[in-house]
């Protein structure tokens, strides 16, 4: 596989899995500030949901994952997105180049 196409995969696959890793994180809440400015994202939080959630006193503290988008309000860091998707075009990259090296060596 030639250079320029494994770097467009990896930037490809890379934006696309930054976009979905706010549904696998979760955040500990631990108050009402918090809990209306939810932030997730890995490895660095992008998505920004503003909940009117009002939970019990003594609820706190509690795990949140992304809760739905057409309820709650989200906003996106574009900046905190970028680097996520750079994060992941250069892991995705460095996998894809070496199992490309042991595909090459393997069929010589």
């Amino acid at each position: 596989m030639k250079l320029r196409t494994l770097v467009l995969l990896s930037i490809i696959i890379g934006f696309l899995l930054a976009a979905i890793s706010p549904i696998f994180d979760s955040d500990v809440i631990k108050d009402a500030e918090q809990l209306n400015h939810h932030e997730l994202g890995l490895p660095f939080p992008f998505l920004v949901q503003h909940t009117t959630l009002t939970p019990m006193e003594d609820a706190f503290p509690f795990e949140l994952g992304m809760l739905d988008p057409r309820e709650h309000p989200s906003s996106i860091i574009p900046f905190s997105y970028f680097l996520n998707g750079l994060f992941y075009s250069g892991t995705v990259c460095l996998i894809l180049w070496i199992a490309n090296r042991v595909y090459i060596i393997i069929r010589r």
